[in-house]
């Protein structure tokens, strides 16, 4: 039987553990469907200096039928300077691309909510010498920073797809300061090119300086996420084990 110092230290892991998982996804996590983020890849800014609105968006195919509850995608900040932000996410339909230049593109709106700052979790997840590129402008810069982000929206209402369809991500940052935010390249080019919305409300499709499509990394997900769940019910049972071994004495 495990004394109630064991108990104690085995306790405190977990619970260490469970706070860890207050909503990350890390690499090997269950995923109904991800895109990795280039580690020396662009980070395309959804917005230029003036602060002309352009929103970003890329497409998946569900895997599973059933609800989506996480949604997780990386990012950073063009100077390595954070600041408090909100974010604008929407699920479209797909348009498929249609003739030889046609590409596939976001139909109707599904389903969007708006979280504000402390409605999502983010954390530092790598730190590598990254690119910057504007859409609007042509504007491609090197060097320009080197943290990734990683943006984790939990418990997300009232959002299904099913199995076989095409969906779009779409993603607006809101707030100030949200010029020198971008969203992370994709490591592999996966289904359609990703596409940014420009001011006049057109769809366009985004790709590199050699007019290679460009992907955007996200991951989406569903609960109960097995890891989080069990280290919930393992710390529960270490506490109350503990109780029981401190009773006694």
């Amino acid at each position: 039987m495990m004394t109630a110092k064991q108990l104690i230290s085995t306790a405190a892991g977990l619970l260490l553990l469970i706070g860890s998982a207050r909503g990350d996804w890390n690499v090997g996590d269950p995923y109904k469907y991800v895109q990795l983020p280039n580690m020396n890849g662009w980070d395309v800014s959804p917005q230029d200096s003036g602060g002309a609105f352009t929103m970003l968006a890329d497409d998946w195919v569900c895997s599973v039928s059933g609800p989506v509850t996480d949604i997780h995608l990386w990012y950073s900040w063009s100077n390595d300077v954070p600041h408090n932000f909100g974010v604008e996410l929407a699920i479209y339909s797909n348009v498929p691309g249609v003739g030889t230049n046609g590409f596939s593109q976001p139909g109707n709106s599904l389903w969007s909510s708006v979280f504000n700052w402390g409605q999502f979790s983010t954390r530092p997840y790598a730190t590598n010498s990254q690119g910057w590129y504007e859409p609007r402008t042509g504007s491609w810069l090197t060097n320009t920073h080197s943290i990734m982000w990683e943006l984790n929206i939990t418990n997300i209402q009232n959002l299904n797809q099913q199995q076989g369809v095409t969906y779009w991500l779409a993603v607006e940052f809101t707030g100030t300061n949200t010029d020198t935010i971008g969203w992370k390249t994709a490591l592999t080019s996966t289904n359609d090119a990703a596409v940014w919305l420009t001011p006049s409300w057109v769809w366009t499709k985004l790709v590199d300086q050699s007019t290679n499509s460009m992907d955007l990394a996200f991951v989406i997900t569903t609960i109960p996420e097995p890891s989080t769940s069990l280290l919930v019910a393992l710390g529960g049972l270490a506490l109350i084990g503990l109780r029981r071994q401190v009773a006694r004495h």
